[in-house]
């Protein structure tokens, strides 16, 4: 994490406020370039690992989280310039040289939307109207909105692929305590194995000595 240990005020206001913006951007380009066959879900969830990767690892100081995010919305192809102008716009008094202590209609909807959902916490995840119990993670999640599908035919292409979005999601200490423990029950077998040769050279070596 970074150096104050987490991200909270207003730097957290304005990292909550960039990924609105990036979705609202990202889907209004994939939907005008597919004919609104498709949204920009895949470049708000690839920017969203890059950020966590990137900018919410290791020991930078919070005060670089607007360049570590502008970097991230450069590897997804977005503009910066664009996003903070979404950003901006968001404020109802863009006038005011102080605009951003105005009203804000994207933090405006959160509140109103958790109200209505009844949330009291931050993050929450709501999947059909009820709130998500489970761990906060990725894959547990994924398995919860898969599982809300009514049948299996109905659930899309990503439920069927479990590991690809363990992966992508960055679960790499999962995978490493997998490997872990492949590597420990090989070394198990090897020291049983070792430990029955080491009984048997004994026992024949007890034979011989019983022999003379």
């Amino acid at each position: 994490m970074f150096k104050e240990d987490k991200v909270e005020g207003r730097y957290f206001l304005k990292m909550s406020l960039r990924e609105k913006c990036v979705f609202e951007i990202a889907d209004k380009h994939e939907r005008e370039k597919s004919g609104g066959k498709t949204g920009g879900d895949r470049i708000w969830f690839n920017y969203m690992f890059n950020m966590y990767e990137d900018c919410l690892t290791g020991e930078k100081p919070v005060s670089e989280l607007d360049s570590c995010a502008n970097k991230a919305l450069w590897e997804v192809g977005l503009e910066v310039h664009e996003v903070e102008h979404c950003m901006k716009h968001t404020f109802v008094d863009q006038k005011r040289k102080d605009f951003y202590n105005s009203d804000n209609r994207i933090f405006r909807a959160d509140v109103e939307e958790a109200v209505k959902e009844g949330l009291v916490l931050h993050p929450a995840v709501t999947i059909n109207g009820a709130i998500f119990r489970g761990e906060m993670n990725g894959p547990d999640i994924l398995r919860a909105i898969c599982s809300a599908f009514r049948t299996k035919q109905e659930r899309p292409e990503y439920c069927m692929r479990d590991v690809d979005l363990l992966l992508r999601m960055g679960i790499s200490l999962d995978i490493a305590k997998i490997e872990m423990s492949k590597l420990t029950y090989v070394h198990l077998v090897i020291g049983t194995v070792a430990l029955i040769l080491l009984n048997l050279c004994l026992l024949q070596l007890f034979r011989r000595c019983t022999r003379r």
